[in-house]
């Protein structure tokens, strides 16, 4: 029977913690610093209903984004959380309609 060989990566810990650094600070960077102020902003040029749905769909946005940017597959789980999102987004919205 034949072993298997892993090969072992030149990927250092100090690498990667650098890695982790740029990560955060990129992340911390720009979807705090620069978004956030600029949709708090927005948010008064619109009414509180559609801030509602718009921050409701944010995680099915982001869902939907990894699918074709980033090619994940959403698992059960995150199919499942998306669909009672929109559906308590329907639930919420069908008295107005």
């Amino acid at each position: 029977m034949e072993q298997l060989k892993l090969k072992t990566s030149s990927y250092t810990c100090k690498q990667a913690f650098a890695d982790l650094g740029l990560t955060l600070l990129f992340v911390s960077i720009l979807a705090t610093a620069l978004v956030t102020p600029l949709q708090v902003a927005s948010q008064r040029y619109t009414t509180t209903t559609r801030v509602g749905i718009i921050l409701l769909l944010e995680p099915v946005t982001a869902a939907i984004l990894a699918f074709f940017f980033l090619h994940e597959i959403l698992g059960l789980a995150g199919i499942i959380g998306c669909l009672f999102i929109l559906s308590g987004l329907l639930l919420g919205e069908w008295k107005r309609v």
